[in-house]
């Protein structure tokens, strides 16, 4: 469980982020719409490289609202999952 959250793509993405926008400024400020291929609104987020050994890679353009909705709240459940294993393994 642990190790296919650290695997999963939201995890990656989420790490490559938050070391990123420590040195860059990837949401832009003007609200977008977008119409072809996937609609959307709201603020996105640049697409952006990251060099890491576990969670490098090239990611790409993603809106605000699937990062911190869609993204986020994957990786805080299974890090409750993979906590609550841990507890009932230790127990």
């Amino acid at each position: 469980m642990a190790d296919a959250l650290h695997k999963a793509p939201q995890t990656a993405y989420l790490c490559a982020y938050v070391n990123t926008v420590k040195h860059r400024r990837l949401i832009r400020a003007r609200p977008s719409v977008r119409f072809e291929d996937a609609p959307g609104h709201g603020l996105r987020i640049k697409a952006f490289n990251y060099d890491s050994k576990t969670h490098g890679g090239k990611f790409p353009e993603k809106w605000v609202h699937d990062f911190l909705f869609e993204d986020n709240v994957y990786v805080l459940q299974n890090l409750v999952r993979t906590g609550n294993a841990l507890s009932r393994l230790l127990r």
